[in-house]
């Protein structure tokens, strides 16, 4: 189309239209295939420069190829900026998720030490006490409890032993 119309400035950059292949076959394909719909943008790029006319004869007035260009630029911009808005957000919302699980399963520190520098977490402590606790006849228990109930007794023991280490300071 960039040539039927007389090349790159008489057609208003209608080639930009193309660059959202490569940038939708990022979204629906995997990288490889996504990488060759890229450099087959280069090469349609490439070509219409070869091949566009260098006579500058125009077959739209100028206001009509201004308002074009605009047109081409800012829709292409708005659907480029659309998708990657899109996959922004979606990764931020992916890492907010993510770093609440981890929330859940570690202290903050330890999570903050593992998410900033690749090293091995370990204290040390001069004198440790360590609890170890036995629910008496949890195998009956736990076969007579809907798997809600037993999740909520369960709950409930442990956050008592929160309390517990809580209310004497302790880790």
């Amino acid at each position: 189309m960039t040539i039927s119309l007389g090349g790159f400035h008489n057609s208003s950059a209608v080639i930009l239209w193309s660059t959202l292949c490569p940038l939708g076959a990022l979204v629906v394909h995997d990288l490889r295939t996504a990488s060759r719909w890229f450099w087959a943008f280069l090469v349609l790029l490439a070509s219409s420069a070869l091949l566009q006319s260098s006579d500058g004869s125009a077959s739209l007035s100028l206001s009509m190829v201004t308002f074009f260009y605009i047109l081409n630029i800012g829709c292409v911009l708005s659907i480029a900026f659309a998708m990657l808005y899109y996959f922004v957000d979606k990764k931020n919302r992916f890492q907010a998720r993510s770093e609440m699980l981890l929330l859940n399963i570690l202290p903050i520190e330890i999570s903050n030490i593992l998410k900033g520098e690749y090293r091995t977490i370990a204290d040390q402590y001069d004198a440790a006490s360590i609890l170890f606790a036995d629910v008496v006849q949890f195998t009956p228990l736990a076969r007579s409890m809907s798997p809600m109930e037993l999740v909520g007794l369960l709950d409930e023991v442990f956050m008592c032993f929160d309390l517990l280490v809580d209310k004497y300071q302790l880790e």
